[in-house]
């Protein structure tokens, strides 16, 4: 699926309420076959893209990465110094089906 004027399609959408917000939840899954650089450069279009769709329909945002610890680590450059109505959830793809609570204006890693 594909949000409209975006230019990514992260690998699955859910809308619906978070803790009372309407809220877009966008997650992406893996990564492993890329080389570093390349996370971080879909990492970046990813994110950018989420954020201002985000913006646009004024919605919060929970973006969730699950991968492979060193994916993670690759990708978590890009979610600094978040605003208060984005969240950031990371978690492993062993531990599937596990990822931390939404904490807006955070990251948060298992």
């Amino acid at each position: 699926m594909q949000l409209p004027e975006t230019a990514v399609r992260p690998d699955a959408l859910a809308w619906g309420r978070i803790q009372g917000f309407e809220t877009l939840f966008w997650l992406e899954i893996g990564d492993e076959h890329k080389k570093k650089e390349e996370i971080e450069d879909i990492t970046r279009k990813r994110w950018t893209e989420a954020l201002a769709f985000c913006r646009e329909t004024g919605v919060r945002l929970v973006y969730a990465q699950v991968s492979p610890d060193w994916v993670k680590k690759a990708a978590l450059w890009a979610f600094k110094n978040l605003p208060e109505d984005i969240a950031v959830v990371m978690g492993n793809k062993r531990t599937y089906g596990k990822l931390p609570n939404v904490e807006w204006g955070k990251v948060t890693i298992i």
